[in-house]
């Protein structure tokens, strides 16, 4: 009878413990990034580099896309959209000529990730020359 008892107990136990196991789906995670400016004499121009470095609980392939938004000082915003370069790096490096964006200048800029489920990531920071 105390075996039973015991049995009981631990599968009770077992069983409420369980929900506290489960894991929900979480989306992608911005671990890293890097925004910056320089002179290019190749192109003699700027040259820009966005990359962001995103990983995702169940694959870094779950990622669909991820953007960056910068903000000048005038409210000006600028979208700079970044392609997958390998599983969790994504970047774009544009000359300055082909934005609207001035390497002197200072921006609010917001990184944003989604996942093919409609979760995302968000990041804010700040560039500065």
């Amino acid at each position: 009878m105390q075996f039973l008892r015991y049995f009981y107990v631990s599968l009770l136990f077992l069983v409420l413990s369980l929900p506290s196991c489960y894991v929900p789906n979480t989306g992608p995670v911005i671990y890293g990034d890097h925004i910056s400016c320089h002179w290019n004499d190749g192109y003699e121009d700027y040259m820009w580099i966005f990359q962001v470095w995103v990983d995702h609980p169940i694959s870094p392939d779950e990622v669909e896309e991820t953007n960056v938004f910068l903000w000048d000082s005038q409210g000006n915003k600028n979208y700079i959209p970044l392609e997958e370069s390998n599983s969790t790096l994504w970047e774009n490096i544009p000359i300055e000529t082909d934005t609207t964006l001035e390497c002197s200048r200072w921006y609010l800029v917001e990184i944003i990730t989604f996942d093919n489920q409609g979760l995302y990531d968000y990041v804010e920071t700040s560039y500065q020359k």
